[in-house]
């Protein structure tokens, strides 16, 4: 396919939180897309994001909307993105959320939107559906503990190879990270994973310096900070200011706004 800039305003999208809106990160590639609520970065040389921003509130955690696996292209890129059978031809990977659904259910667009192709990355079924699954969860508790996040994440694609698909080759990472970051509270922290089947560490044990991630990645992800907040945001890990424990993955139903919103989807589709 051929590379195409694709034009788009450096915002969280119109649903972001207004706060966060300023501190995208660099993108390596040029290619940025703002869908409604969250913005990427694609890699069209591997065929998936190389970060997903976006913010979680605790006012959002409630579930509205029942999850609907979508899967489907991004037309927003011009270059397009990889078809979901892509991801079906490989019986050991699955196509991987960057930003899960799970936080973006509390309407029709931001749940509906994840499933876009720009924001999967393959991941090994085990690694994806339990210990990169375990890290969403964590970083909805940081939202709930803390009342709003901004979250970046995404595959480092430096040494990624050994690529899946048929029609589209989608390059396999070697490592994942996630950096979050708390204005509030003026905190951040950062995860780097192997990307392998099974593990048994616990999360803590990935927690590494931003400036770390950065490295691997040649991504300068909170330019816009001051200078000296983000030299010690980046430069030192501090795990303590944040709580780990006992990650819970519910935070209510709004019952009557679930069937509002399947209500809504059905008479789209007529």
């Amino acid at each position: 396919m051929k590379v195409t800039i694709v034009i788009a305003a450096l915002l969280l999208g119109q649903g972001g939180i207004a706060q966060y809106a300023s501190y995208l990160p660099t993108s390596t590639t040029g290619v940025i897309v703002e869908h409604t609520y969250f913005t990427l970065s694609y890699s069209e040389q591997h065929e998936q994001p190389e970060w997903v921003a976006y913010s979680i509130s605790k006012a959002r955690l409630a579930k509205k909307v029942d999850r609907r696996n979508n899967f489907r292209p991004d037309p927003t890129i011009a270059t397009g993105t990889p078809e979901y059978d892509d991801y079906r031809d490989s019986k050991q990977h699955d196509a991987g959320h960057m930003l899960p659904s799970r936080p973006m259910q509390f309407n029709c667009t931001a749940m509906d939107e994840t499933f876009f192709t720009s924001n999967m990355s393959p991941q090994l079924s085990h690694f994806n559906r339990y210990k990169w699954a375990e890290l969403e969860r964590l970083m909805r508790n940081f939202a709930w503990n803390n009342g709003e996040v901004m979250v970046v994440t995404g595959p480092v694609l430096k040494g990624a190879g050994n690529p899946i698909g048929e029609t589209n080759k989608i390059n396999v990472p070697r490592f994942y990270y996630k950096v979050v970051l708390d204005l509030q509270h003026k905190k951040a922290l950062a995860f780097l994973l192997p990307h392998k089947e099974r593990m048994k560490n616990k999360l803590l044990e990935f927690v590494v310096t931003i400036d770390e991630v950065e490295q691997r990645t040649g991504i300068d992800f909170f330019p816009a900070l001051e200078d000296q907040l983000e030299n010690e945001l980046e430069s030192t890990a501090k795990p303590e200011l944040w709580d780990f424990s006992n990650p819970q993955n519910d935070f209510g139903t709004d019952k009557k706004e679930v069937k509002k919103c399947k209500s809504a989807d059905l008479q789209q589709k007529q």
